[in-house]
């Protein structure tokens, strides 16, 4: 009985003064330096603890041993001073404790008692320690002993570590330390600043890709996936400014003069003229690149589609916000959220979110995708990929704008530009429909429509396949309302 009330003393100190404070450190360590939440895996806990128990029960439980008589005088003087430390000697017993094995010599039983006992002494304590007394008395004890209960301790530590290396990857640890390296060595050959609310690129181009944008001066975008051309306003004098086989462009924003794109998986930044070339972040899979005024945010597949921000020169990237994004939709002074519990929840919740000070407000939580705003509604692909709308301020029941299946649509001034099998324009609230006809294409020639349609200006891009699945471009003029292949 004596033995197992040892045991389970030893398990109670190890777990409540060893194990406890060791796994809060490990949270309060990823939550103030990785501003991580631990994930908590009770089964790993429990194996960790199990473990750590065994270890500790086997080799500290009490015990008794004896050797050849000596004084206690004389143990006194063979035992080392500095590894021991003297807490009682009188005439029938030395109890001493050791000074070394931290930090396990202060949360246990650790003094060892030796008795005189007939023609030998008894030597009581745990397990460990006697044996350290024993090999002393006995002038076995090797020079380095100290040096290797040190490794078999941090071999024990990095054991226990071992059962807790699933909840540090799930946990973002490892990503976190991505997100610090970047923001240690972020690099940038000129320094870029917007101070005014401007957008790099509307809304509606970049949740249909963002694979176009323009200014004043040029139009921009992408083709045929692997290159990004510029033109001037009436597509003529194109010039390539990158081009490379083995990349997809995508997510294309304007500051000033610099263009920011994607390319790949990484986000990188050019002169309008095609130089300077350099990336900026390459550590993550963004999606929906959008800049307003000094901050570029974007939805992080690597990080469980969170919301990410950085500046404009790749510095000072954060988690912005904690959610798992389905779409967002930036604006001058404010975001519009699409997000769900996970990847199985198929009725996201809609929140608008100020971009000053990340206060969030719900608007409503129906099935919806590509949500963008306009002129006091919200448009979006609903559950049959019909096009819907609801007020922004009372959001109500949806009102059907198009009620056929719709591949692509974008929200123009002057109406609703969508692709059906054919591409066709209707007002705000459905009326007038309108369809457009191709004058240097057959309807049979076309397989599909990419989800790619560009407002640039007066005009509109569509990206479509042709039957050996090459890329055509088409030039939707919204003033004459025709439609040409851009050569």
């Amino acid at each position: 009985m004596k033995k197992y009330l040892n045991w389970v003393n030893i398990a109670l100190r190890g777990t409540v003064l060893l194990f406890l404070p060791g796994l809060l450190i490990f949270y309060f360590f990823y939550k103030v330096i990785f501003d991580v939440e631990m994930d908590i895996y009770w089964l790993t806990i429990l194996m960790a603890l199990v473990t750590f128990i065994y270890d500790l029960v086997k080799k500290y439980q009490q015990e008794t041993t004896e050797e050849r008589l000596q004084t206690l005088d004389e143990i006194e003087r063979i035992i080392s001073k500095k590894r021991w430390e003297v807490l009682l000697h009188d005439r029938t017993k030395l109890v001493v404790r050791p000074k070394f094995d931290f930090p396990f010599n202060f949360m246990l039983s650790d003094q060892v008692e030796i008795q005189p006992a007939y023609s030998r002494v008894e030597i009581s304590g745990p397990r460990l320690y006697i044996e350290e007394v024993s090999k002393e008395i006995r002038g076995e004890a090797p020079e380095d002993t100290d040096r290797k209960l040190t490794i078999r301790n941090v071999s024990f530590g990095i054991i226990c570590a071992f059962f807790f290396f699933l909840p540090v990857v799930e946990g973002g640890v490892y990503w976190q330390a991505k997100v610090m390296y970047h923001n240690a060595f972020a690099d940038k050959n000129e320094v870029v600043a917007q101070t005014e609310d401007i957008l790099g690129n509307s809304a509606e181009n970049i949740l249909n890709q963002g694979i176009g944008v323009a200014n004043e001066e040029y139009n921009f975008y992408v083709e045929d996936e692997t290159a990004i051309v510029r033109t001037d306003k009436n597509y003529q004098n194109k010039e390539y400014l990158i081009e490379k086989e083995d990349s997809v462009y995508s997510d294309l924003n304007i500051v000033g003069d610099w263009l920011y794109y994607v390319e790949s998986t990484a986000i990188s930044r050019m002169k309008t003229d095609g130089s300077d070339k350099e990336v900026i972040q390459n550590i993550d899979s963004p999606m929906y690149v959008q800049i307003s005024g000094e901050w570029i945010y974007y939805i992080s597949i690597d990080d469980e589609f969170n919301v990410y921000r950085m500046n404009l020169n790749g510095e000072h990237l954060e988690r912005y916000l904690d959610v798992y994004a389905n779409s967002i939709a930036v604006y001058e002074d404010h975001m519009i959220l699409t997000h769900s519990e996970d990847s199985d929840d198929y009725k996201p919740t809609i929140e608008r979110v100020n971009l000053k000070d990340k206060s969030r407000e719900v608007q409503f939580d129906l099935v919806s995708t590509n949500l963008v705003e306009w002129d006091g509604y919200y448009y979006y692909s609903g559950a049959n990929s019909q096009i819907m709308r609801v007020p922004i301020d009372t959001p109500s029941i949806p009102e059907v704008i198009v009620d056929v299946s719709v591949e692509s649509f974008l929200v123009t001034e002057q109406g609703i530009i969508y692709i059906a099998s054919e591409l066709y324009k209707v007002n705000f609230d459905g009326s007038e429909k309108q369809s457009y006809s191709f004058d240097s294409m057959r309807t049979d020639e076309l397989i599909r429509m990419e989800d790619t349609l560009i407002e640039m200006g007066d005009s509109v891009i569509i990206y479509t396949h042709d039957i050996v699945g090459s890329y055509k471009i088409y030039r939707l003029d919204l003033k004459t309302n025709k439609v040409n292949e851009l050569e």
